[in-house]
């Protein structure tokens, strides 16, 4: 039995559809989803009332993965069919899309959370914090020219804090791997749930040592090297020989942003430097659909694989 899909606008529910495909990722701030069908479907006689600009929620067997706004419109005629096709993405595609703008610009001693909360409220954009947000910052200031979410996202690696959408429309500052599936994934055996799986190892990108160098706003009582000259350095026990990277804060810091920072460099880097990219059959497990950002056991002994690994990215299709 196929999984129901439903697109929901203006409070009309749409089903039907002949092809889906959506998306969620940890490097993406918006889920996208692409719908299509014939112009007119059987659970829905009545001609299409959808326009691009549309507030939307898409659900999978009755669970909301995206909620926000359609995108694009397009219809065809194919040698058999018209074919109407709708795309639209997460609320939070707007924080990516459109400007940072700020009464003033800048902050002085705010936390991570208000800034971003100040930065999403033009934009109706909820932020929920389900992280430690860290110490404030004395001083913090939009760039010329840049998105809402490349602000936030600036701030947050200083923070070591991961963005990504809620479903709702909002944004979470959280941490990667809150949530655990305890369903693992299996490959090969009378157990399989995998249809593909492929295992990627590129170490290109992993140091040995990570050195973050920054600087702070000095004061009568702190001045000089103390504020001009600040570092932190952090290791990956992992890369055998000697490879040194050497980063500059993108905006002022103290000690413990810059620490912060040389550890989110090692962790994430080589976190991933190891990725399986897996066919599981049915969008769903026994505790719900697959979602980003779970902690999943996966055992493919004859990949010599077994080990939990961070969900990244979820394509429905």
């Amino acid at each position: 039995m196929s999984p129901d899909v439903q697109l929901t606008v203006g409070g009309t529910r749409y089903g039907g559809w002949k092809t889906l495909r959506a998306r969620r990722s940890l490097e993406e701030a918006a889920g996208s989803f692409e719908l299509s069908v014939s112009e007119i479907w059987p659970e829905q006689l009545e001609q299409r009332e959808i326009r691009t600009g549309d507030r939307c929620t898409l659900a999978i067997d009755g669970q909301v993965v995206i909620t926000g706004y359609v995108d694009a419109v397009s219809a065809g005629i194919m040698s058999r069919d018209h074919v109407f096709t709708v795309r639209g993405r997460d609320a939070t595609a707007d924080l990516v899309d459109c400007s940072a703008v700020h009464a003033k610009g800048e902050w002085r001693n705010a936390r991570l959370d208000q800034i971003a909360r100040d930065l999403a409220a033009p934009y109706g954009i909820r932020i929920q914090l389900e992280a430690d947000a860290g110490a404030v910052f004395p001083q913090w200031a939009i760039q010329d020219g840049e998105s809402v979410y490349d602000c936030i996202e600036r701030a947050a690696r200083l923070r070591g804090v991961l963005l990504l959408p809620d479903g709702a429309g909002g944004l979470v500052l959280g941490k990667a791997g809150a949530q655990r599936v305890e369903t693992a994934i299996v490959v090969g055996g009378e157990d399989a749930n995998a249809l593909e799986c492929t295992v990627n190892n590129d170490a290109t990108q992993r140091y040995s040592t990570y050195t973050v160098k920054g600087q702070r706003a000095g004061s009568d009582d702190s001045f000089g090297a103390s504020t001009s000259a600040l570092k932190s350095t952090a290791s990956d026990s992992g890369v055998d020989r000697k490879r040194v990277l050497v980063l500059v804060a993108e905006d002022e810091t103290d000690l413990a942003g810059l620490k912060r920072r040389a550890e989110w460099e090692a962790t994430v880097r080589a976190a991933r430097a190891l990725t399986a990219e897996v066919l599981v059959q049915g969008w769903s497990h026994p505790g719900g659909l697959w979602r980003i950002n779970r902690l999943v056991p996966l055992r493919a002994p004859v990949l010599r694989l077994e080990r939990d690994l961070l969900i990244r990215d979820v394509e429905y299709q």
